[in-house]
């Protein structure tokens, strides 16, 4: 067949697909042959590429012998590299750099929160609330360089640092160390042998990294920094000082020769000191207070958080990242102030810069009345408001269909009455996010949407925000597919149908909760091993349980037959019967 080459698909899933490569021929002077039973023949073939072809590429593809009855045939796989494979930037960008194929390495705490773009709880909004059309990978392309910190005090929030790599080759040897401001090494902290490269892994929403190389399964928290380097006079580690690190990655390649070390580094701060609150006031529903911060500060992100009995609220800092002081000027809501004067009168006001440190202040802001506080969280629920057309309606596959002639047209969804409610709509063919507020009187939101293909595929959610930070997200519900069709009337709402809400015990079993940071993705039970659920009274006696073994590695070593390629199994059943 014709040459191949590998090509990414960056505007998708990353997957590495083969494609012909123009310029590249393979041919033989010996297209037939004759081949007695028993015997062999040794069949040489030319590789050609001409000037077009660029270097420091794969080249590969299949060789096809046919019989000349056509009744049998065989293919043999053939692969080279034009070029060296150490001309090839081993290690994928920064997130922040752009230019990235894997979405780009990064680095994140201990809670999975990525660092340099704002402190946890404002990044749980800005993710989860669906309003900036991010994930928690994509939103690392936020992160400032200079804003990249953390805080070893062991309080639980951004104590620890774990960095998420992506490399395009497999590498003989991957070293992570830390450096000090003058470039010195200061702390190793770890050595892999044998890592693999990154790749998209199919019928899931994710690339691998670093750490989910074979090699590391068994320690997938090998590269965390608990912010602790080598002191040279005890011989032991301490907690470093406050100040600029470099968290630094360098791999070997599997080729010998120039650039066959390579690295990146990523820039990272240790940051323990609070920031401050002073002249935290109250006057008749107006809020101010000032706030300063002596190490990374903050960001355009970053946000107080005003608590008024059991709800809290965000509460802008107005910073541009450039300064680490400022004064904020904050209007309670009609609703704050009823809290506020049903409860205790007091008003709590956090305030956390980009490493996880926090300062708290509380000022009795009216007497208050002390009434019961109840807790009278409602469970979102969403439902499309499908135009009453011969053919809309309910399809075979669970789905709303609309069609219409229009490729803008505005989409109406309904919610409860009388609650404030972020809704989320999203069309999976464009890519388009839409985030509007419900109306508390009718309960209906709109989006104005726009897709000029031959069809849209639109899910939508309601969030409630009873926390900053935290939202109750609505059940599923099924989408709504709008296709364009010329013969079709326009999209309109003037006479719509929407079905009715659960119950809200039945709502509220089936609504979820967004609070933190995802899991990285690859490492639940279930994406690391192909068995799911341990079997009782199982136990093997040279694997590991329920767990990944590597074979020649692990126990297991003493189990397998290299020679033969022979893995001898043993175990034990609890109760043979």
């Amino acid at each position: 067949g014709h040459p191949l080459t590998q090509t990414f698909d960056t505007a998708h899933t990353n997957g590495i697909y083969a494609v012909a490569l123009p310029g590249a021929t393979l041919t033989t002077a010996t297209p037939t042959f004759t081949l007695k039973a028993g015997a062999s023949q040794t069949v040489a073939f030319t590789l050609t590429l001409d000037q077009t072809v660029r270097l420091h590429q794969v080249i590969e593809g299949f060789i096809s012998f046919k019989a000349a009855d056509d009744s049998q045939s065989i293919s043999m796989p053939y692969m080279g590299f034009y070029g060296s494979t150490n001309a090839e930037v081993v290690f994928d960008n920064a997130a922040n750099e752009g230019r990235s194929t894997f979405t780009g390495s990064y680095l994140l705490d201990e809670n999975n929160y990525p660092l340099g773009i704002a402190d946890p709880l404002t990044l749980s909004d800005i993710v989860n609330s669906g309003s900036y059309n991010v994930n928690w990978e994509t939103v690392a392309a936020s992160a400032k360089d200079n804003k990249v910190a953390f805080s070893p005090n062991n309080d639980g929030v951004s104590d620890a640092v774990i960095p998420r790599i992506f490399v395009k080759q497999n590498l003989q040897q991957v070293a992570a160390q830390i450096l000090d401001t003058d470039g010195h090494l200061v702390r190793v902290i770890d050595l892999e042998n044998d890592t693999a490269k990154s790749h998209y892994v199919q019928d899931t929403n994710y690339n691998t990294d670093l750490t989910l190389s074979d090699s590391m399964r068994h320690h997938p928290d090998g590269f965390k920094w608990d912010g602790k380097v080598y002191d040279r006079a005890t011989g032991k580690l301490v907690t470093a000082e406050d100040g600029r690190y470099v968290y630094q990655f360098v791999g070997t390649t599997y080729t010998a020769g120039i650039r066959n070390r390579q690295g990146i580094n990523l820039p990272v701060a240790i940051d323990t000191v609070k920031p401050t609150i002073t002249d935290f006031t109250y006057d008749n529903g107006d809020i101010t207070f000032n706030y300063e911060d002596q190490g990374v500060g903050f960001t355009q992100y970053s946000a107080a958080v005003l608590a008024i009995g059991l709800r809290t609220y965000e509460v802008p800092l107005g910073n541009d990242g450039t300064k680490n002081t400022g004064t904020v000027a904050y209007q309670l809501s009609d609703d704050q102030l009823d809290a506020l004067e049903a409860g205790d009168g007091k008003l709590t006001l956090t305030i956390t810069d980009l490493a996880g440190n926090s300062s708290r202040q509380t000022i009795q802001a009216v007497a208050g009345e002390y009434l019961p506080e109840v807790d009278t969280t409602p469970t979102p629920q969403v439902r499309w408001s499908i135009p009453i057309v011969h053919g809309n309606g309910l399809r075979m596959d669970g789905n709303y269909e609309i069609r219409t002639k229009d490729d803008k047209y505005t989409v109406q969804v309904m919610v409860p009455k009388d609650g404030d409610y972020l809704v989320v709509l999203k069309d999976s063919v464009t890519g388009n996010v839409y985030v509007e507020r419900s109306d508390q009187t009718t309960g209906i939101a709109t989006f104005d949407v726009e897709n000029p293909n031959f069809y849209a595929n639109l899910d939508v959610y309601a969030l409630y925000e009873p926390q900053f930070g935290t939202f109750i997200k609505s059940p599923a519900i099924p989408s709504l597919l709008v296709f364009h069709d010329p013969d079709a009337g326009a999209y309109s709402n003037d006479n719509t149908k929407t079905e009715s809400f659960d119950d809200e015990a039945t709502a509220k079993n089936a609504a979820t909760r967004l609070s933190s940071a995802e899991p990285l993705p690859g490492r639940k039970f279930s994406d690391n091993l192909l068995s799911a659920i341990p079997t009782s009274g199982l136990m093997f006696t040279d694997l590991n349980d329920n767990s990944l073994t590597l074979v020649g590695v692990d126990k297991a070593s003493h189990c397998y037959d290299a020679e033969h390629q022979l893995l001898h199994i043993r175990g034990k059943i609890k109760d043979p019967s």
